[in-house]
This record gives C-alpha cells, structure tokens and sequence, in this order.
C-alpha cells in the first residue's frame, strides 16, 4: 500500500501541476533537464509516464537534455555516460553538451555557481531551440525552493526574491516544485530506479550548499517547521508578486522604447515619474530579459541604477551582476549584456587602430542639418545660431561631457563642407585650450571617455579630416567663440533608439 500510495500521490502532484499551472503546451516537444541525480530521473521517469500515446498528454514527446560543466573530470563523463543510456533504455532522444564552466567563470567574472547555472540555461534553451521546444523542464524541488529563499534573504532580494521559483517562469518549467526531497528519494527507491550521486553537492565552496547542511540546521532549531513556514510565506508573497507584475506590465510600453534579444532602450523622463516599487521592478525585468534569466539583481544594485537614473540629467555607466551594463546618457537609459554588445569594442591598441565600426563610411553634414552613422544610436544636429542669438550661459568653458558644442561659424568656412564619422588611425586633435595636438586615443583617455565609447563615438570632421568636435566633450580650439564671433554653429549630440 505504502509503495502504490506514493507513487500515485506524486504521479498526481505532478500532473495537478501541470494542469493548474499550465506548464504544458497543447502540443509539441518539451525539453527535460537531467543531471543524473535523483530529482531529475524521478522527473523525467514521471514525465515519461504522463506523455507519449500511453499517457494523458498524449501530445507531448520528451527530449533529454544533459550538460557536463567540466567541473568533475571523470565523474561528469560519467554521469553524462549515464544520462545518455538512461535515455535510450526509455526510447527517448537525449542531446548532450560539453561547457568549460571554470574557464567561463574567470571570463565573466561570475561566480562558478552563477557561471554553471548560465551556461546550463543557455544549453537547455539552443538545444529546445534545435528540435522546436516551447518549454523546458527542471528538477527543482521543494528543498530547492527553501535554499533558494535562504539565500534570497540573505542577498537582500526584494519580494520577487522571497516569493522564490515559480512553477513557470517564461519557458521553464518546474513540475516538482511542490515536491520534497524526501518524496523523490522514496520515490526513486521504491521504482528502483538508478541515479547518480554528485560530490560536488557536498562542496562546502558553493553557497548554497553550505546554507543546506549548516546554516538550514541551525535555523531549524529555532523553528523546526521553517521549511514550511517559508514555503508558505513564498506562496503567499508570489501572489502579490504576481499583482505588482501586471503593474509592469501595464507600464513597460511606456518606459522600454526599443527591445533586442541582449538589450533594452528606456525613456528616463518616464521611468523617474513611476513609483519607487515599480521603478524597480522595471529594472528586474529587464535585467533578467537582456541577461537570457542569467542576472537577477539585487537591491543594492537596484538602488545604484535608480540613483543615476533619478539625477535631474548627465551621463554614466554601471556594472552590473550577470554580465550586464546599464548606460545612461542624458534622458535615454541602455541595459545590456556587455559580452554580447560592447566588449569587442572594448580593445584599444597601442597602434591605435580601432574595431571594425571605425571603418563606416563618412556620413555628410549640412549645416544647419543633421546627421547619423550606420547602426549608431548617436544623431548629431547643426543649428546655426544668428549675432542676435546667446547660446547657454557658461559655453565657452564647455570641454567635458556635454550634448552641446558652439564654434565660431565663420572660422568654419575653410574646413566646409562637414562630415561625421567615427575614429580612425592616426586621428590627432587639439581641442579646446590645449597648446598642442595629441593623439585622439590620448585626448580619450585624459577626458575619461569610457572605452567601450570610444569606437563608436561621432566626430564632426572637416573637408581636410581635421577633427573639430569630439562629439559630447570637446570642439578645436581653432574654432573657439571670441569677443568678435559673429555667428555660432551649435552641435548637438542626441541618443535615439
């Protein structure tokens, strides 16, 4: 009775879950994350048995999915080895993968956990991506759930943190989520099925591992029902997590102006006049949809990007967890992932030759008009101001970074017609109130431009290639206003989507 009775209890949870939460298509092929170990054989065993032309969603085929993190040597060929026959003694396909987690690690600066979740993800999602899955399934479970609490606490998460895993979260899924460990090791033993054990769980290094067999123990002893006390706190959190989502939801149109898959462009006038709690429930939402789910950002990091967005105006950049940037210059903000979008422009040589967008061609200037390179986000206007026109106050000491430069219009006849184009080897300038010219990669550094601006930065040029305006920090001092300037030419620097 004992063995019948969990068997069917679990086979019902499960299926409970799927219905109520909808983790399942219509139809089609849903991805199975398995390690080996005995949450993801008991997943994938259960899973078996509810799909295929034997089960209720008879619509639904399997497709193994295993990941070696290059983190065990011989043991994770092994448990690869494993997963693949387990694969085949059920007559179901398997993909398996290969990752140098550690190497991606000191890459991208992450911690080896972060390192190996993103790079699990990431294989989970291109191979769904190969044979056509809508969803992914995940082996998380009940004490997963707690630990991932734990650590949210401790981390300083706000309530997305706290309400913990969902059961579908975008195109995962997490059939177990409701189930404890102790149910899928009965399970495994009363089905008599074959699992791996992985050392590494005991690992004492990994965070999470130290929070299940010490900090748990000791929390325990003070409350010994804390599982469920939290597990209970993060249901009922989830739902006013799931309210303050459709409040988002309501308003990102407003806020993100542009989306691609590794960045999102946002209106900082807007996002300044939403209330605190959803300006930074924005932020977690597009942290998370440029990282791929990889960057789940923490209050700390929230309230760095909120304070610079919250300025009056001005410029800046923020590096933040899971690889991201948030750049934000004057009322545009950009989040993205650096490794994807920035970091190939990143490299200075000494040489002085510059990455691939500095060889765009040279885009015309008219004056008044304006003008903007090939795949820039960067439009630079003319405006010609008359003698009876007094540009900003303070504009003859403007030399650092600001949207607008003013030159003497009519010293400007000898280098007409303009063009703007971006650096090139070689380029020397002599900006405002230096005595001499420099190299344009040391005129960068001295102004402080960021290196991943560098390449892509615009500068208003001459018929002769003469540089005359650094766009957004310095003009040629050969075209500075004088006590006997007539005319101004005032350059404009805008980001746009």
């Amino acid at each position: 009775m004992g063995q019948a009775s969990t068997e069917s209890s679990l086979l019902a949870a499960v299926r409970t879950a799927i219905d109520t939460q909808h983790l399942f298509p219509d139809s089609g092929v849903v991805v199975v994350g398995v390690s080996g170990g005995p949450d993801s054989v008991s997943l994938l065993h259960l899973l078996k048995s509810l799909c295929g032309s034997a089960g209720p969603y008879a619509r639904i085929s399997l497709h193994v999915a295993h990941l070696d993190h290059g983190l065990r040597g011989e043991a994770g060929r092994a448990d690869a080895a494993f997963v693949a026959d387990l694969a085949a003694q059920w007559g179901l396909p398997c993909a398996l993968g290969q990752e140098d987690v550690p190497a991606l690690a000191r890459k991208s600066h992450r911690s080896l956990e972060d390192a190996a979740r993103q790079a699990r993800y990431a294989f989970l999602r291109r191979v769904a991506a190969n044979v056509g899955a809508e969803r992914i399934a995940v082996a998380h479970q009940a004490d997963d759930q707690v630990e991932t609490l734990v650590m949210h606490w401790l981390r300083g998460s706000g309530l997305a943190g706290l309400a913990g895993m969902q059961p579908l979260e975008g195109d995962i899924i997490r059939p177990l989520l409701r189930v404890s460990r102790a149910e899928v090791l009965r399970y495994c033993e009363q089905r008599q099925l074959a699992y791996c054990e992985d050392a590494s769980n005991q690992d004492r290094r990994f965070l999470r591992n130290r929070i299940r067999h010490d900090l748990l123990t000791v929390l325990e002893q003070y409350n010994p029902n804390l599982r469920e006390t939290l597990l209970r706190n993060a249901a009922v959190l989830a739902e006013d997590d799931a309210y303050m989502q459709a409040q988002v939801a309501a308003r990102w149109s407003d806020v993100i102006i542009s989306e691609t898959e590794h960045a999102l462009e946002g209106d900082v006038s807007v996002y300044r006049r939403l209330p605190l709690a959803l300006r930074r429930r924005v932020l977690l939402r597009a942290g998370l949809q440029a990282s791929g789910g990889a960057a789940h950002l923490e209050l700390r990091h929230l309230e760095a990007v909120d304070a610079l967005l919250a300025r009056a105006s001005g410029a800046g950049v923020l590096h933040l967890p899971g690889g991201l940037r948030l750049r934000r210059i004057y009322e545009r903000f950009r989040i993205y992932e650096w490794s994807t979008l920035e970091h190939p422009a990143e490299s200075d040589q000494s040489s002085g030759t510059s990455g691939a967008s500095t060889q765009r061609a040279a885009v015309p200037l008219a004056v008044p008009g304006e003008a903007r390179l090939p795949h820039s986000r960067w439009l630079v206007r003319a405006h010609v101001l008359d003698k009876q026109t007094t540009p900003p106050p303070g504009y003859e000491q403007r030399g650092s970074r600001e949207q607008w430069g003013y030159i003497d219009l009519d010293a400007l006849e000898a280098y007409q017609p303009l063009h703007v184009r971006t650096r090139r080897a070689g380029d020397r300038f002599r900006g405002l109130g230096m005595p001499a010219a420099k190299k344009l990669q040391d005129v960068l550094v001295d102004a402080k431009v960021p290196r991943a601006e560098r390449d892509a930065l615009p500068l208003v040029c001459g018929a002769d290639e003469s540089i005359l305006w650094v766009a957004g920090y310095r003009i040629a001092d050969v075209l500075k206003l004088t006590q006997s300037t007539r005319r101004v030419l005032a350059l404009e620097l805008e980001a746009v989507p």
